[in-house]
């Protein structure tokens, strides 16, 4: 695999200033600034993680060649957007939906040929094929519940010892039995 490229970036954050500073008990608007810097910290974090994206964005994948299957590398994958590839005459051409089969619902995405179909025969040059697609919970509100609990417990240590380096086993303390490595 060729590469992933960041297409459209999240519109929001995985968890709202206004409900860290409701589970924290702060009141006060001057460490507010500092909390959205550990915000978009614990986000990180997390995502790179679990491999993860917290909140909707666009993904585009770059392919050298196709594999039999294909898996995203990101999840949860809530849309194929499309797969455009170079063709033997070098022309840019979008490989037909009903072409393929894919399976969002797994913990990792597979894209394969559909019945009696097969990849078609690229341009031998770099990233020859791409899939665009699209990642992530489409709000705060639907994130997984345990991803919210570790967002909180990241920020609030953040927020505490002030710095944005953290220690992971804290956050799995307070998750119990349900570690981030478990989302992976």
């Amino acid at each position: 695999m060729a590469g992933n490229v960041l297409v459209t970036g999240p519109q929001t954050r995985a968890i709202s200033l206004n409900d860290f500073k409701v589970y924290a008990r702060i009141d006060q608007k001057k460490e507010d600034s500092f909390i959205l810097i550990a915000i978009a910290a614990a986000q990180k974090i997390i995502e790179s993680i679990t491999n993860r994206k917290l909140i909707s964005q666009t993904w585009r994948l770059d392919l050298n060649y196709f594999e039999h299957e294909i898996i995203l590398p990101f999840s949860p994958v809530t849309a194929i957007n499309s797969i455009t590839y170079f063709d033997t005459d070098n022309a840019q051409q979008t490989f037909p939906v009903a072409e393929y089969d894919s399976d969002l619902s797994s913990l990792k995405a597979i894209i394969r040929p559909a019945y009696g179909y097969c990849w078609p025969t690229l341009y031998p040059k770099q990233n020859a094929a791409s899939i665009t697609y699209t990642v992530g919970y489409p709000s705060s509100q639907t994130l997984d519940g345990d991803l919210k609990i570790a967002m909180f417990a990241l920020v609030l240590q953040m927020y505490e010892e002030r710095k944005t380096d953290v220690d992971l086993k804290f956050v799995n303390k307070i998750l119990g039995d349900k570690t981030i490595k478990s989302f992976v």
